[in-house]
């Protein structure tokens, strides 16, 4: 049922009030023979060909201050990075139909034998309703860059996505990018399910970012 799936996306009552926590799908793919460096520099570059820049760039200094976060250097420029990350981001969504359960009362008289009466009876219908639910995914990757050739090579792909029950995409980014950059650089060997509070303060941290 629909709702049920809602209920794996957002995750409820707290005792102490009510929590969001939100349940992220992630897949990483590497080819890195040793983990990534702390040291090394790393760059986050834009699309200049995407159609909302300011939004790319919004989503780079989240990324930039979360590698800061985890201990990650970032390069002062592309030029004098080890490493280079590029990002796609957008949003799915797909209609379901689902039933909801309607009560029907009946009334009338009853006839049989010697008795008589009024009575009631009830029956259950259900009717088809339409929902739609969104799909909030972010792809990253990470190249290895040769800078006396300037070519890059492709070490590692990380795959992040969650469903909501609106097109949240600038909210759900944040948790989108805590789940890539937690597991930068490493191979999940199947999909994994990464649970993020919405308190959980590298999500504070990067939310304050326009």
């Amino acid at each position: 049922m629909v709702r049920i799936m809602l209920a794996l996306t957002v995750v409820g009552m707290a005792a102490a009030g009510c929590r969001s926590s939100y349940r992220v799908q992630f897949n990483g793919y590497s080819e890195l023979a040793e983990p990534i460096s702390r040291q090394a520099p790393i760059h986050v570059a834009t699309d200049p060909n995407a159609e909302n820049l300011i939004f790319q760039r919004q989503i780079r200094a989240k990324a930039e201050r979360l590698l800061q976060g985890e201990g990650y250097t970032l390069a002062e420029s592309p030029e004098t990075a080890a490493y280079e990350i590029v990002f796609r981001v957008g949003t799915t969504s797909q209609e379901v139909v689902d039933r909801r359960p309607t009560p029907e009362m009946r009334a009338g008289f009853l006839f049989g034998g010697y008795s008589r009466g009024f009575g009631f009876g009830h029956s259950t219908y259900y009717t088809p309703y339409y929902d739609t639910l969104y799909s909030q995914w972010l792809v990253l990757r990470l190249f290895r860059r040769d800078n006396q050739t300037q070519q890059r090579q492709l070490v590692w792909v990380g795959e992040a996505a969650m469903r909501t029950d609106r097109p949240t995409l600038r909210q759900a980014v944040d948790y989108l990018l805590v789940a890539c950059i937690e597991h930068l650089g490493v191979d999940t060997k199947q999909q994994i399910a990464v649970r993020i509070e919405s308190n959980d303060p590298r999500v504070l941290d990067i939310a304050a970012e326009p």
